[in-house]
Parts: structure tokens; sequence; C-alpha cells
């Protein structure tokens, strides 16, 4: 029963919007939490302002200048990364190493051919003698001939090759340090440690009579 002003549970189940303005928060999706503790740690207790208008005022007012800070204690706890709870563990190996390759090739060839002709050469004026069972021939000529050829190569080649091969290893996890439910635990307190601290800074809005 109010004796006053008006308590908070009145304006709420009159369905008065409390908390319809902006004020910095880390996830906009934990004000209906913020906001719905605050209402139930003061649901009995009478506004400390005349009007409705005039405590809703002062609430923005005082979010709006204590948010700023409470948010980087949200940070501070590692509170508004919310996707790494569970990681005390973060690290990151290279490994690198350099292989050197050589090589020698040596070639060898070797070409070889060989032409032999024969011939003969028969001239005629007048004729004068019989020649080796030719007709009439004023002189004979007999041409016998060889041709050898020989050809050789050799080559050699050499060539040299760097490799370089690099391993990354990424750690990333609990790493065995601790059990994830140690970890939210303390998350948790943290967490409701400084809801509270928020809320305890708005209890001069309120009349202190209960």
């Amino acid at each position: 029963m109010s004796k006053y002003t008006t308590q908070l549970r009145n304006l709420v189940e009159s369905g008065y919007k409390v908390f319809d303005f902006d004020y910095p928060l880390f996830n906009e999706a934990y004000k209906p939490i913020l906001e719905q503790k605050i209402i139930d740690t003061y649901y009995f207790r009478e506004i400390g302002f005349e009007t409705a208008a005039q405590f809703k005022h002062f609430l923005k007012l005082k979010l709006n200048n204590i948010m700023p800070y409470y948010n980087q204690l949200y940070d501070s706890e590692g509170l508004i990364t919310r996707d790494d709870y569970f990681i005390n563990q973060n690290s990151t190996e290279t490994h690198t190493r350099t292989v050197d390759t050589t090589s020698n090739e040596t070639s060898h060839s070797e070409s070889v051919s060989g032409e032999t002709s024969n011939g003969k050469s028969v001239f005629s004026d007048t004729p004068q003698a019989r020649l080796q069972g030719l007709d009439y021939a004023t002189n004979l000529t007999e041409n016998d001939g060889t041709a050898d050829s020989t050809a050789t190569g050799d080559g050699e080649v050499n060539g040299t090759a760097n490799i370089t091969e690099s391993l990354t290893i990424a750690l990333t996890g609990g790493g065995g340090l601790r059990y994830n439910a140690d970890i939210l635990m303390e998350w948790r307190k943290s967490f409701l440690n400084i809801d509270l601290q928020i809320i305890e800074e708005l209890n001069d809005l309120f009349m202190n009579i209960y």
C-alpha cells in the first residue's frame, strides 16, 4: 500500500512502460534481464518522485550516467565476448624447415656413319682399242671411294632447388587447465555482482520507507 507516492508495482501492473528509453548496455539482449531484476528488487518500493514521468526521467538519467562505467566492468570480466567462456588457452606454434635438393645429369651421344662408292668413267674419241670387255674407247677410268664419319657429343646438367615447408599448429580451448563448470560458476558470480551494483545505484530513486 502506497503512503506518499506510488509503489513501482502499481506502475508495472497498470501497463506503464518504465524502461521505454535508450541507455548503453554491453548487449541489447541482456536489457530485459537486467530490467526485470530492477523491477523485482524495487517492486514494493515507492518511487521517490511525485509523478511517474519524473521517476522515469531520473531513471533514464541515472542509467545513462552509470552504465558506461559498468560496461567496462562487464568487459574486464570477459563477459562481453560471450563466445569464449571456456577458452583459457590460445596459442599458435609455427615450425619451418628448408630442404635442399641437388640433381646432376650427364649425357653422352655418338654417331658413326660410313659410305662406299665404285664407279667407272669411259671416254672415247675414235675407237682405238677394246678395253676389258667394252667396245672400243680412248681410255677408261675406274674410281673406288670410302667415306667414314664419327660424331661424338657429351652434355651435363646441374640443378639445385630449395623447398621450404611450414607447419602451423593452433591450440584453442580449455587445455585441461580448469573444468568448464568452474569457469561457468565464476562467470555467473561476476555477472551477478555487477548486476547488483547497478541495482544498488538506483536505490536513491525510491523512498526509503518500506
